[in-house]
């Protein structure tokens, strides 16, 4: 009988976690296999479990050692329920993900090292999470409380408005010029378009418009598209998905503009809301892809004093949503 009510993981597994990390991401297992039987135990152990809300998957969090600079580490734990063969997920919600897959016709070249240390990883995962279950089936809402309690900001769910992300750090504001004001208010009156349509294609230059998309300084800058209109006349489309497109975007349209090259610069309205602080961000754990439909940012990481006074500042603002809770499956 366990006494004491502790979720902090056992090194073991959590090394041997990374350490495959470093070789495979997809790990793929035959049904009947001996990695097989501990992905069947392991499905097992979750379906005494339960996640509320209606359709929710169970997952479990884990706790382990702190990392190399001294940041809590977390694991988050799910075998969701498919169609296709069974599925275990262990991800940090940031930067490393395993993925598990059983395939029925998959044929694996033979490898015994591989097949060894699956094999481990999945029998020391087994092995924790069988005493971590036991504990959560004998209190589940102690370990319900210690998740909500612990958890890191950096693994969690939230909103913020963008004029509390602004306040709280300035530096995510973006900065535009009285130029590029005023290029806004121009494109706005006529639905994001500039200049005249060309004839044909062939009368947009290709040369100098490649020339201005090399020299706006981005690491990855938006490629622009030819299109035509019901009209017959040419255009470039100036991609813009999201908040994160708006500044090399402006830089191109300008240059555009300079050289009377007829262009669309999209999501005019949306634009002007990310500038004025307006709507609504969601804060989410890791690596995101925001676009205006859907706009994501993760928690600022604090790289000096200033940077860690305007991320405390920012949790502070940010409506944090409940961690879902687990319970036992009647």
């Amino acid at each position: 009988m366990e006494t004491e009510l502790t979720f902090c993981m056992d090194p073991m597994p959590m090394c041997a976690f990374e350490g495959l990390m470093n070789d495979f991401s997809i790990l793929t297992v035959v049904p009947g296999g001996p990695e097989s039987r501990y992905l069947t135990k392991i499905r097992d152990l979750f379906s005494k479990l339960a996640s509320e809300g209606e359709g929710g998957t169970p997952s479990l969090w884990i706790e382990s050692e702190k990392d190399a600079y001294g940041d809590d580490k977390w694991f988050q734990v799910v075998c969701p329920e498919t169609p296709v063969g069974r599925r275990l997920i262990v991800s940090d919600k940031q930067w490393t993900t395993v993925f598990v897959y059983e395939e029925e016709e998959y044929v694996p070249r033979y490898d015994p090292f591989h097949s060894e240390r699956i094999s481990q990883f999945l029998k020391d995962l087994y092995a924790y999470l069988g005493r971590l279950v036991r504990i959560v089936l004998s209190s589940p809402e102690e370990y319900n409380d210690y998740v909500e309690t612990r958890l890191p900001y950096d693994f969690r769910y939230g909103t913020v408005s963008r004029r509390d992300l602004y306040e709280a750090c300035p530096e995510r504001r973006i900065r535009v010029s009285g130029e590029q004001v005023a290029l806004l208010g121009r494109l706005s009156d006529t639905d994001g378009f500039s200049g005249t349509g060309a004839d044909s294609e062939k009368k947009l230059p290709a040369a100098k418009i490649k020339h201005i998309v090399k020299s706006v300084p981005f690491f990855e800058t938006p490629e622009p598209v030819r299109f035509r209109k019901p009209d017959g006349t040419w255009w470039i489309r100036i991609p813009l998905e999201g908040e994160y497109d708006i500044e090399p975007a402006l830089l191109m349209a300008e240059e555009f503009e300079k050289e009377r090259i007829p262009f669309l610069f999209s999501h005019i309205d949306e634009t002007m809301d990310v500038l004025s602080g307006k709507g609504r961000i969601r804060v989410v754990p890791g690596q995101v892809f925001s676009t205006f439909e859907y706009p994501e940012m993760p928690l600022p990481v604090a790289f000096d004093e200033e940077s860690a006074r305007n991320r405390e500042a920012l949790i502070r603002r940010i409506e944090w949503e409940p961690c879902p809770r687990i319970r036992i499956r009647e």
